[in-house]
């Protein structure tokens, strides 16, 4: 489970390839992360939040099947 956490890192590429890693054969991998790129007002964020897009294309160049992404919330929020 990686819930809320890929905004507050540099690389989220690396990020994700380390929770493959950690993540034993057939497992699965639950990640949350805010879904707007609005600015944060805050020098611990690295980005405000990911399109659902960029996470699904993330875990698929590191080989993770993804079985299911979206956003959740107001539509005028993304």
């Amino acid at each position: 489970m990686c819930n809320q956490v890929l905004e507050h890192v540099k690389n989220v590429g690396l990020a994700i390839k380390n929770l493959g890693n950690l993540c034993k054969t057939d497992g699965l991998i639950w990640i949350n992360v805010p879904a707007s790129n609005r600015h944060h007002l805050s020098p611990d964020y690295f980005s405000a939040g990911y399109m659902p897009e960029l996470i699904n294309h993330l875990l698929n160049i590191d080989g993770c099947e993804v079985i299911n992404y979206g956003c959740v919330g107001r539509s005028e929020e993304y």
